[in-house]
């Protein structure tokens, strides 16, 4: 009688003890298939945030010297397109005088050259900077030519932008650094850009 009852016994333990496992195991599955739908979820959510985010972004092409100072090469940069539509013209200057994001251009604004005003008058803009843009210009002709041309033509990737007409500190000056006449617009230089 008593060797029934261990059997019984041994027997109900064993029976709990299978019960128990299977609904620790089924709790285990439960739980790696709710991780599999988070982490499928996530991806997803990721990947809406990307699509947002490239539609929230506009392609602007600036203009940066080569290293041997030479010529002018264009660096596309996609940038906020709310920036760019309230602002095209300051984004643009903001975006050259951080200087390029490639490795073999070089920055053609001088340092701690500020953007103070522009005006747009019919297809001409007026850019006013801060004097560092005159005084922190190391100079030579072709340092002048391609700040110059930098800025110019970038701008004039606007579609209603044909000139640009240069001040400092609200006022015209005779010439930049010396070799170029500054009181007057200048036009887009298609000569000085590297297209290869």
């Amino acid at each position: 009688m008593r060797k029934r009852l261990l059997y019984v016994a041994i027997l109900c333990f064993l029976i709990i003890g299978i019960g128990c496992s299977n609904t620790a195991n089924k709790g285990t599955e439960t739980n790696s298939e709710s991780d599999i739908n988070a982490q499928t979820s996530n991806t997803g959510d990721a990947r809406e945030d990307q699509t947002k985010n490239n539609q929230d972004k506009l392609s602007i092409t600036l203009y940066f010297s080569d290293k041997q100072a030479g010529k002018l090469i264009a660096e596309k940069r996609e940038v906020d397109q709310s920036t760019v539509l309230n602002n095209p013209e300051q984004t643009i200057v903001a975006e050259l005088i951080k200087g390029p994001v490639k490795q073999d251009l070089a920055a053609t604004i001088p340092n701690g050259t500020r953007l103070l005003s522009v005006k747009k008058d019919g297809t001409t803009l007026t850019l006013d900077f801060s004097k560092e843009f005159v005084e922190n210009h190391s100079g030579g002709s072709a340092g002048e030519t391609l700040t110059i041309y930098s800025i110019v033509n970038s701008l004039t990737e606007l579609k209603d932008v044909e000139n640009i007409k240069f001040l400092i500190e609200g006022q015209e000056r005779k010439e930049y650094k010396g070799h170029y006449e500054f009181d007057m617009p200048f036009a887009r230089n298609e000569e000085i850009i590297n297209k290869n």
